[in-house]
């Protein structure tokens, strides 16, 4: 299948605004808004945003070098991302991760549903308990 022009246009776009987006986090939003770590053996509350800035940035150079076909996907994990966004204060953790991985397993084609149900909780509660015995940080 051969890429019209405009997909091909659009998806160097949002490769560069993705781009823009992890600079502009990784030295800018998260340096000035996020503390110090407290002890020596802490990590600091900058690390996991800086890890996905730079995880976004990787990718987005990627996008520009091969130029996948994804924007469809990025428009769908967006929307996917506000949700959760939104739902983890309401219903929690736990609850929102089961939703999630099962609804993601059904995107992608699994068949089992009492496997991918197991999976899910399996999942989102081994999540939740090792998120407070690793790094002490109750999830919402």
């Amino acid at each position: 299948m051969i890429d019209s022009r405009s997909a091909v246009r659009t998806e160097i776009a949002a490769a560069f605004a993705l781009t823009a987006a992890a600079l502009f986090a990784l030295f800018w939003l998260i340096p000035n808004n996020t503390e110090p770590a407290r002890s020596e053996l802490d990590i600091s509350p900058a690390f996991f945003p800086m890890l996905t800035a730079g995880l976004v940035l990787f990718l987005s150079l990627v996008m520009l070098v091969a130029r996948p076909a994804i924007l469809s996907e990025v428009v769908v994990w967006c929307g996917a991302s506000v949700a959760i966004w939104f739902a983890l204060p309401v219903i929690g953790f736990i609850p929102t991760s089961i939703a999630v991985v099962i609804l993601v397993g059904l995107a992608t084609g699994y068949q089992k549903w009492w496997v991918l149900g197991a999976m899910a909780i399996l999942f989102s509660i081994t999540v939740d308990f090792g998120a407070w015995q690793v790094f002490t940080v109750d999830l919402p």
